[in-house]
């Protein structure tokens, strides 16, 4: 019987201390608590695929000498223009490295707080807000298509933190200024900001808030914010790049060669059922969920805001539907998806006001919890800190002494056929070395007449893995001095020049 107490009395006091700890949490100022979430997920001074493509072509933007006569960095900036003058400018004077932190940390702090609002505007207490980001959206964080706006430093991170405000704004029923983060937004992501833009112009149209007069004010105010944006990049995307080469669509070859996961998502049956037809179903069930069910149990002042998921999901489904009669990638090249990372994090915000204003003992619930939080957040931080302290130990050395030997024994207008195509630390190969690859699948030209040729290196790039002989051939059409590769090449018209195992570096006759 005293043992049965002494463990019911330890079982009171932690609880106690449990309790006591939540209060703790949920007292602390919103912001600081996602700054650490977010910082021990995601702050990194190392690049990520997408961030070691945008800051080498932004390097390359702004000293075109720095790899000489590039294939693979030279290229229209496009909607990139703002970020890679920006980027280009401080890579001038610090690190890739360097910026890949500085870059995270804003956009950390600057997310930190927009969502921050946020997520007083839904009721939220810190516990429920680290529980919804650590282990339910940063899972997964979006329906399908690929997308998601947590967390890195890219064109698209800049233009979602506009959305995030523009979010703010539209939550306290401010649509003037939900328009003018929304164009801020498209200054850096046109697509992004479009189709959100769409959402707010149809919700409008729907529930009547302003005027006829009012709400075409508000378009032309869009209009003629993004105006010369759009024909900046008309000029070169419109009217100066081919559609079809050689019986092949630019549009094909971007949408449906190299980013179905984003675009062409009935890429065939197979792939949609292998990769996205278990999103669109979730994305349908959030369409009935929020106009059926949480219209009834939803608080009166988050009413519009569940009506804005309504919509969006309305548009991500349509825009299902026309992604499947569309096999040239006429329609799906505009990103159709890029929403359904926006449209699940409201959904999820929703999702939590309702638990929070529901939910009998929430005190205990917040208790577990935090408790669940406490054990992945631990584990993101480890992993985030090895990968950190492997890369700064040098984990890949062999890589890196390659690429110092390519650099320092090779001319500078040399071309090196590399043909990894993985999105680990083999992407800085270029910068690095500081020497140009005969081409890289990341690295894919948008837009732009480029595509057609970058389209050719790759079939020649498939053929050569098979047979690296084949290069011979293409060396005639294309420059290529060298050969990096993990294999030995047995053909003798291949002279090898240096063996850092497991690298070997041929030279071509």
């Amino acid at each position: 019987m005293n043992k049965i107490k002494r463990t019911t009395a330890y079982s009171e006091k932690a609880e106690s201390w449990l309790l006591l700890l939540v209060n703790k949490v949920n007292a602390l100022p919103t912001a600081y608590v996602l700054f650490i979430l977010f910082a021990g997920n995601f702050l990194t001074c190392i690049p990520d695929g997408n961030e070691e493509n945008y800051l080498q072509l932004s390097k390359q933007f702004v000293d075109p000498h720095w790899i000489y006569n590039s294939f693979s960095l030279t290229e229209f900036p496009g909607t990139r223009i703002l970020y890679q003058y920006i980027c280009g400018f401080f890579l001038q004077y610090i690190s890739f490295e360097m910026i890949t932190f500085c870059g995270r940390l804003v956009i950390i702090i600057w997310y930190s707080m927009a969502i921050g609002s946020l997520l007083k505007k839904f009721a939220l207490t810190n516990v429920y807000s680290l529980f919804m980001f650590q282990i339910v959206f940063f899972i997964q964080q979006s329906t399908f298509g690929g997308e998601n706006f947590l967390l890195g430093f890219e064109p698209k991170h800049i233009a979602y933190g506009f959305i995030l405000l523009a979010i703010n704004k539209f939550i306290q029923k401010k649509y003037i200024q939900t328009v003018l983060f929304i164009a801020m937004a498209s200054w850096f992501h046109i697509l992004l900001g479009g189709w959100l833009f769409l959402g707010i112009v149809i919700y409008q149209l729907l529930n009547k808030e302003y005027s006829f007069k009012q709400q075409t004010a508000m378009v032309l105010l869009y209009v003629f914010l993004i105006l010369p944006f759009v024909y900046y990049i008309a000029t070169e995307v419109v009217f100066h790049s081919a559609k079809v080469r050689d019986g092949v669509l630019a549009d094909w070859i971007y949408c449906y060669y190299r980013n179905p996961h984003h675009t062409a998502i009935f890429y065939n049956m197979a792939y949609f059922y292998d990769y996205h037809a278990i999103g669109v179903m979730w994305a349908l069930a959030i369409a009935i969920i929020t106009f059926v069910v949480y219209p009834k149990i939803i608080a009166a002042d988050l009413l519009h805001v569940n009506k804005l998921v309504v919509v969006i999901s309305l548009i991500l489904l349509v825009n299902v539907l026309l992604a499947f009669f569309d096999k040239s990638g006429y329609f799906v090249k505009y990103y159709p998806f890029r929403l359904a990372s926006i449209h699940l994090f409201l959904f999820y915000l929703l999702t939590f006001s309702i638990v929070s204003r529901y939910f009998i003992r929430q005190e205990n619930l917040q208790s577990v919890f935090l408790i669940i939080v406490v054990l992945f957040f631990s584990m993101a931080i480890l992993l985030n800190s090895y990968k950190i302290i492997r890369f700064m130990r040098g984990g890949d050395a062999p890589f890196y002494e390659m690429t110092e030997y390519i650099k320092l024994h090779t001319t500078k207008d040399a071309v090196i056929y590399y043909a990894d195509k993985s999105e680990d630390h083999t992407l800085s190969f270029i910068r690095e070395s500081e020497r140009d690859r005969f081409v890289v699948y990341k690295f894919v030209p948008a837009g732009t007449n480029k595509i057609f040729e970058w389209y050719d290196r790759m079939l020649l790039q498939d053929c050569a893995e098979k047979k690296p002989e084949y290069l011979l051939d293409a060396k005639k059409k294309y420059k290529i001095d060298y050969i990096l590769t993990t294999d030995s090449i047995k053909d003798g018209r291949f002279k090898e020049v240096k063996t850092i195992e497991p690298f070997k570096l041929y030279s071509l006759p």
